[in-house]
Parts: C-alpha cells; sequence; structure tokens
C-alpha cells in the first residue's frame, strides 16, 4: 500500500512538473535548472554557479521572446554573420541534421524549427542538457509550435524521414547501424563522471560514423564545450557543422569553441541557421 502511494505521488509529481515547464515554455521561457533533493546541494558552489549563469542568461538574453512569435517560413538569401551559398547547398546535402546546445538553447530550437519548410524530410535530431522527466514536455512543446512529428527517441528505433526526435533527458543518444542496413537510436545511461547529459559529443560523434559526409551538425548557444570533440568527428568525415552566431546566442560558450577550432563551416544567427538547414536538407 505505501509502495503504491509512493509510485502515484511520484507520477502525479511528473505531471505537474510537465505541465509546469510546458506552460512555462509557451510563456516564452529561455531555460530552466532543476531544484537539487539535497538540501545541502542548495548551497553548493557547483549549484550557484549554475543558477547564477542562468539567471544571467535570461536578463540578457535577446530571444527571450522568440516562442511567442508567429513562425515565419524561411526568407530566401536570409543571411547571418557568415551566410550559406546557393552553391553549398548545390553541393552538400544532409542525411540528417544534430541540433545540440545547452543554457538558453529551448527556445532557440522551438524558433528554428517554427522557421523550417512543412516539407522537410530530413530527420533533426536534438540533444540538448536537460534532467530525466523534461524533454517529453519539451518534445511536445515543439510539436505544438512547429506542427512537426515530434517525440523523443527510443532505442532500436529506425531513424525515419520527416520527423524530429528529442535525446530522453538522463540518458545519451547515439545512432548505430542496423544488421538490415537501417540507422537505430541506441540510449545509453549516464555515468557518475558525465558532467554534460545528453551529450552533445556523443550524439555527433555517433552520426559522423553512421552518416558520413552526409551528416550536418547545428551547435547552438550554452556554456562549456560539449559539442567540440563531436564537431570535430563529423568534419573529418566530410561532414558540415553549424554555429550559431556570437550576436543570437544567449551564451556564445559551446559555439565558440567550435569556432575557435576552426571546425565551423558558417556562423548564423537563428533565422539564418532555418534558413541553411532548409537549404541543406530534402522536401517531402
Amino acid at each position: 500500500m505505501t509502495t503504491q502511494n509512493s509510485s502515484t505521488q511520484q507520477i502525479t509529481l511528473a505531471k505537474g512538473l510537465n505541465l509546469g515547464l510546458r506552460k512555462a515554455l509557451e510563456a516564452g521561457a529561455i531555460d530552466f535548472i532543476t531544484k537539487p533533493q539535497l538540501r545541502h546541494a542548495i548551497r553548493s558552489d557547483e549549484f550557484a554557479m549554475h543558477l547564477r549563469v542562468r539567471v544571467e542568461t535570461a536578463a540578457e538574453s535577446k530571444s527571450v521572446h522568440a516562442a511567442k512569435r508567429p513562425a515565419k517560413r524561411p526568407v530566401k538569401g536570409m543571411v547571418g554573420t557568415t551566410p550559406v551559398t546557393k552553391s553549398e547547398s548545390d553541393v552538400f546535402h544532409a542525411g540528417i541534421v544534430a541540433i545540440v546546445g545547452s543554457a538558453g538553447s529551448p527556445a532557440c530550437v522551438a524558433h528554428i524549427i517554427g522557421l523550417l519548410p512543412e516539407g522537410l524530410a530530413t530527420p533533426l535530431v536534438i540533444a540538448i542538457h536537460m534532467p530525466r522527466g523534461f524533454t517529453r514536455s519539451f518534445a511536445e512543446h515543439l510539436a505544438r509550435v512547429s506542427g512537426r512529428n515530434v517525440g523523443e527517441a527510443r532505442t532500436g528505433e529506425v531513424v525515419s524521414h520527416n520527423r524530429v526526435y528529442v535525446a530522453p533527458g538522463g540518458h545519451h543518444l547515439e545512432t548505430r547501424s542496423g544488421s538490415a542496413g537501417e540507422i537505430c537510436f541506441e540510449l545509453a545511461a549516464t555515468g557518475p563522471d558525465d558532467y554534460y547529459t545528453p551529450s552533445a559529443n556523443r550524439l555527433l560523434a555517433s552520426i559522423a560514423e553512421t552518416y558520413g559526409s552526409t551528416a550536418l551538425g547545428v551547435v547552438l548557444t550554452g556554456m562549456g564545450d560539449d559539442g567540440l570533440a563531436g564537431a570535430r568527428e563529423i568534419k573529418a568525415g566530410a561532414g558540415k557543422i553549424l554555429i550559431e552566431s556570437r550576436e543570437s546566442a544567449a551564451i556564445w560558450g559551446m559555439p565558440r569553441v567550435v569556432s575557435e577550432a576552426g571546425l565551423a563551416d558558417a556562423e548564423l544567427n537563428q533565422e539564418a541557421l532555418a534558413n541553411a538547414i532548409s537549404q541543406y536538407c530534402k522536401l517531402m
């Protein structure tokens, strides 16, 4: 009886948290942070640092109302810091697009996905540093604001066209080649030493392995250097890397390290990123 009541309370709590996140995202929230379970953890230096950075990001963000904007389709010729030329899009055709980010990325992703053309066939995979229990609501939010088929990726699920997949919180997401030549998703549990979850590096490195020269990685706003090693793998396999521009990003951390390593094919604002993705991808 006690176990049943405990399980019911956990389910109710999870529903409440997801409802709160959904409402926050729809109201234009750019990010969130979960409260530590242990009281002493709230007073830790690590938690204080993460909280301070997110509050500062929210205060300085250029895209705080992105989720409220009406979704506009990309305009031909839209440019960012470094535009994608027509000749480049004629040569490179993406087999998959992996979008990765951290602090400030939830609203950024919603804005970009909402700008993509309706007939986009190329699969999109999103890995943002989010905890377990929140990515389902995030996927539902993306589906509502974009009208697309969005869901959390599952182990063994075949990567399909005209789908948007979200890496589940608390897991790492990778792509793997199946026995029949299909490409499937694989979830991996996080370890005690994993600082970034879901890992941008692991997702980007896996699409470099499975998609080779047709892999397209997009690195958005966020702290740290997660995504750098994965971007290097994509470039080594002749794929392409796009990064969010300094002017557009709430935190130019993850994109900056990729830029400084000379791995970025283009540095673009959010609207231009959507335009570049649509140019590189197949339409139905």
